[in-house]
Order: C-alpha cells, then structure tokens, then sequence
C-alpha cells in the first residue's frame, strides 16, 4: 500500500480521520526509520566490502591485473570496479531513495494533521451547511423580483450595449 492512499481525507468523517491520524504517522514514522536504518546499513556493509577488496588487492596486486606497487588510483579503481562491491552500491542507492520517500511520506501526514485542522475548522464555520436565508430576505429573491431584476439590468446602459452586440 502506497502512503499516497492513507494521505486521503473522507471530509464528512473528520471523527474517524483525526482518529486514524496518530496511527497512520506512527506506521510511517516507523517506515521512515527503518528505510533509514537498512540504508546505514548498507553504507557500513559498502565500506567493509571496499576496505576488504582494497586489503586483498595491496596482498596481491598481480592478481587482479595491477603491478607490484599499485598506486592507490589503480586499487581504487579494482574495488570500484569489482561486482561484489557494485552490488552493495546499488543496493545502498536504492536504500537512499527509499528512505527519501519515506520522508516524503512523514512530512505529508505532518501536512495532513494541518490539513485535517483546517477542515475542522471550516466545518465548525459552517461552511459545509446549507445557506439559511432569512424569511424576510426570501421575497427578494422569488421569481417576481427576479423578473424585474433581470428587466432593470436589460435597460441599464450597459445592457443595451449587450443586446446590441448580440443582434
């Protein structure tokens, strides 16, 4: 499951939202601090395994098809080159994008929790209720008036203009 998925906010469940809020930031918290975790991992691994081809390699030069004195240009290249070590680099790289995702996904359930505040709000505004109108003001917007309205507007100088562009 995608963190793109939890992010989503059901507007007229905000109870059960601010409720499922602290779970799904723990559950990506602990995400993001585990990619973490296997990507220090995997940079530790990277050095031993670039610190143990390099000791094998000043061992026994000839062996990986350096002279006698190899210079530390010509070691470093056997290491950086040799598959075990490219492999721990790949790896190592992917954990460093993961773990960048997964802050990605804590810092937008940070945007969330506002974005749930924000909501709150505008439901205790109202904003989401139905428009209340007034009795007396009803009269102002019935059919009649309306009518005229609209009568008032097709005089006005601005209203003639229209019409006559249209004809």
């Amino acid at each position: 499951m995608s963190y793109k998925d939890d992010l989503e906010i059901d507007r007229f469940a905000l109870d059960t939202e601010w409720m499922k809020q602290p779970v799904l930031f723990a559950k990506w918290g602990e995400a993001e601090a585990e990619a973490e975790d296997k990507r220090d991992k995997l940079k530790d691994q990277m050095s031993v395994i670039e610190s143990d081809l390099a000791k094998k390699v000043r061992e026994d030069p000839t062996k990986y098809g350096l002279k006698e004195k190899p210079t530390e240009s010509a070691i470093n290249d056997v290491v950086n080159l040799h598959p075990d070590y490219r492999k721990v680099v790949s790896d190592y790289m992917e954990a460093v994008k993961t773990a960048k995702i997964m802050t990605i996904a804590t810092r937008a359930f940070e945007h969330r929790k506002r974005a749930l505040e924000k909501e709150s709000e505008l439901w205790i505004a109202g904003y989401y209720s139905d428009p209340k109108i007034k009795s007396e003001r009803r009269e102002d917007i019935s059919g009649d008036n309306v009518a005229k309205h609209r009568e008032v507007l097709a005089q006005s100088p601005r209203g003639l203009r229209r019409r006559e562009r249209t004809s």
